[in-house]
């Protein structure tokens, strides 16, 4: 997947972090990896394919584009 966008936030707040870890089953290191960011994207590209790494067909494809702010 690839995503387009302006990043519109960041965060090391422990609290975020641990509802990013519960979420997504994950151990975020911040000093690894950053900040979370936060990010309004504008387009998402995506596929499937089949086999080992994607190595065997192209299956499905798309895009998505986002116009106007998304934040509440």
């Amino acid at each position: 997947m690839i995503v387009e966008g302006v990043v519109t936030g960041s965060s090391i707040d422990v609290n975020v972090i641990a509802a990013y870890d519960k979420k997504y089953d994950w151990s975020y290191d911040v000093s690894a990896y950053g900040p979370l960011v936060e990010a309004a994207p504008s387009k998402i590209l995506a596929w499937r394919a089949a086999g080992w790494a994607g190595r065997e067909s192209l299956q499905r494809s798309g895009m998505w584009k986002f116009s106007g702010s998304r934040r509440g």
